[in-house]
């Protein structure tokens, strides 16, 4: 059990290395707006454009709950050791929660970033998506892309992009491709 922790562990401080826009060692609101901001630009709308506002207006939200739950010291702030115990309470320790808290804002921003509109992402919509939203690397997006497109039709569906976020957050399986998401984890 102690190795399903650790893993775990590594994932949350690696999704808070990515939340942690400016690198400054904590999460602020500042750094979700500047995540919305570069999202929409990524995807293709001006900034102050009704989609930059929803963008915005949805991670203003995502940080607004997080902070609720995780700035125990009500300081503006989110430290790493805070981020990791409220991530595991609302969402490790209840899995069910996933579906309620963080698949709408991805099935949202991934509508968004469906350009074309079939309702799934090709390679460069997923690029502009996981680079954006996700905080990946140009490489790492073309990584992420490549294992979350299991049946190999050049397309992420939003349930396999669910699915594989799914088993980073919640799966234990030190050997699961998910675990790279977001780059590695050492």
């Amino acid at each position: 059990m102690e190795v399903a922790v650790d893993l775990v562990a590594k994932k949350l401080a690696r999704r808070f290395q990515a939340w942690d826009y400016d690198g400054n060692g904590v999460i602020e609101q500042v750094d979700f707006i500047r995540r919305a901001r570069r999202l929409a630009v990524g995807l293709g709308y001006a900034i102050g454009s009704p989609e930059h506002q929803v963008v915005h207006e949805t991670l203003v939200h995502q940080w607004d709950s997080l902070a609720t739950a995780a700035d125990t010291d009500d300081n503006g702030k989110i430290t790493e050791p805070e981020y990791v115990a409220a991530f595991t309470s609302l969402i490790v320790d209840h899995p069910e929660a996933f579906e309620e808290l963080y698949a709408p804002l991805i099935r949202l921003t991934m509508h968004l970033a469906d350009a074309d509109g079939d309702g799934r992402l090709d390679r460069a919509e997923w690029l502009n998506w996981a680079t954006g939203y996700l905080g990946q690397s140009a490489d790492e997006a073309s990584t992420s892309f490549d294992l979350l497109d299991h049946n190999g039709d050049g397309h992420v569906t939003t349930e396999e992009a669910l699915n594989g976020i799914r088993e980073f957050y919640l799966g234990t399986d030190p050997a699961a491709d998910a675990n790279l998401l977001l780059g590695s984890l050492d």
